[in-house]
């Protein structure tokens, strides 16, 4: 859902939304991806891991950060500004590490971190066979995906059978 879907959801919806926010700000989600720019980013990690006592990375694991915020940028030449992914991104890949007892994030924890959140952003993509053909009397069927930011949960099947009865459940 993009940023203006969600501002006119919670300004129709939500009662106190237009009091409480008054200024309309537009934020770009994305910035250049330049020396200066890469040096704040990895400043931002820096003090992440400090404010938060995490274990702190070394210039490479930084580095795949950067080109993680690249990636969530869609171009090479930007990075994010969607600085809570990739906080959370510096502590996931500090979880690995301190499973592994290790005192700095290293780049196999950042990979690690990558390709789970790779394989939670891809459950989607799995198969489930519904069969929406044919009929049978007195039976529905269903088929759920939902999302929680951008985690994608496993599609779940919904199955019931109807009869008659008094209208209540149990």
């Amino acid at each position: 859902m993009e940023t203006h879907s969600v501002y006119q959801l919670l300004y129709a919806y939500e009662k106190d939304f237009s009091e409480l926010f008054k200024v309309k700000a537009d934020f770009d989600i994305t910035i250049e991806r330049n020396d200066e720019n890469v040096g704040r980013y990895m400043s931002f990690v820096c003090t992440l891991c400090r404010r938060e006592n995490l274990a702190h990375l070394d210039r490479e694991d930084a580095m795949k950060v950067v080109a993680y915020s690249s990636r969530l940028a869609n171009d090479q030449q930007k990075l994010s500004t969607r600085f809570g992914v990739v906080a959370d991104l510096v502590r996931e890949a500090n979880f690995y590490a301190s499973q592994d007892k290790s005192s700095l994030v290293q780049v196999e924890y950042v990979k690690k971190a990558l390709e789970e959140k790779t394989y939670l952003s891809n459950l989607i993509q799995e198969k489930r066979a519904v069969d929406t053909s044919g009929m049978a009397v007195d039976q529905i069927n269903g088929l759920s995906v939902s999302m929680i930011g951008d985690l994608v949960r496993a599609p779940v099947e919904g199955h019931c059978e109807c009869r008659a009865g008094r209208g209540r459940c149990g």
